[in-house]
């Protein structure tokens, strides 16, 4: 349970890290270059590479997955930006974190999680808590695909489709045993960051790697400790989804507050409850039959 909590924890860091660069002139897609980077060399001294034939790992039918990851990495950061600048902060996070519908279906049609009343109103009282938590003052709830912008409806479909299909790709490396395809991983996301930003001209500066390296460290410690929350919890894929996409939120609206004095509303209060009764259900649910 220790590495869920460690992957949320650091998950949040990650947002806050971002939340604190977007105020600033530094430019985003260098500091998630270097962050590849970081963690790249990371995962090559902290998974002991010396005593594991990565090769065959790549190899043994597993190509499939180091090559899908390797390209969404860098490419849902992109249709990030893309969905926040065409839609907004509110409506580019909640298509993020109703992905979580596409890890619930994998986790029953997938990975062969048993399906029961309990779980099935779990699912139910999650999804409304995730609603409750995302509702903020004077943002429209429900997604709105008539604006302005170009494609608006489509960066906002690629961000909830890459980040569920990441989610679940991270549930098959688990299942597969095949963490060490990170490190390889990490560097083909490097390279094609590497790509984008010289297609877009950008200038390198000496503050996006610091801050890139410091973004690699709690990346390279969120992905590695949420690949060994499902190994851990094995059975219980459905619970690791949501309490990972749940806690995310909550401990986020806690940050917000402590950090930049932001304010809960009766709702989210309400979807903090709601979402606590979920995870527990969903944990104990099959235990109770």
């Amino acid at each position: 349970m220790y590495f869920l909590v460690i992957a949320i924890c650091a998950s949040v860091a990650v947002s806050l890290l971002l939340k604190l660069v977007r105020k600033t002139k530094i430019e985003i897609a260098q500091i998630v270059f270097w962050n590849y980077i970081a963690a790249a060399l990371i995962a090559y001294f902290f998974l002991d590479y010396n005593n594991i034939d990565a090769k065959s790992i790549i190899l043994k039918s597993n190509l499939y997955l180091f090559f899908a990851l390797g390209l969404l990495l860098p490419s849902v950061f992109i249709f990030m930006g893309k969905a926040v600048q065409s839609s907004g902060v509110a409506k580019a996070d909640t298509a993020n974190r109703l992905s979580l519908i596409l890890g619930i279906i994998a986790s029953f049609v997938l990975f062969g999680q048993a399906l029961n009343y309990i779980t099935i109103g779990a699912i139910i009282l999650a999804f409304i808590a995730l609603l409750m938590l995302l509702n903020k003052p004077k943002v429209p709830l429900r997604l709105d695909f008539k604006s302005q912008e170009q494609h608006t409806a489509v960066w906002l479909f690629l961000v909830w489709l890459g980040y569920g299909v990441i989610d679940i790709i991270f549930k098959i490396m688990a299942v597969k045993n095949t963490i060490a395809l990170l490190g390889g991983v990490f560097v083909l996301a490097a390279i094609l960051m590497f790509i984008y930003l010289l297609l877009t001209r950008t200038k390198f500066n000496f503050s996006s790697l610091l801050v890139g390296l410091l973004l690699g460290c709690l990346n390279f410690t969120n992905i590695y400790t949420y690949i060994r929350a499902h190994q851990e919890l094995h059975q219980e894929t459905a619970f690791v989804f949501t309490t990972m996409n749940i806690g995310v939120i909550i401990l986020s609206l806690v940050a917000g507050i402590i950090f930049f004095r932001e304010k809960l509303t009766k709702i989210n209060l309400l979807g903090i409850v709601i979402s606590l009764f979920a995870i527990f259900a969903l944990y104990y649910g099959s235990r109770l039959i």
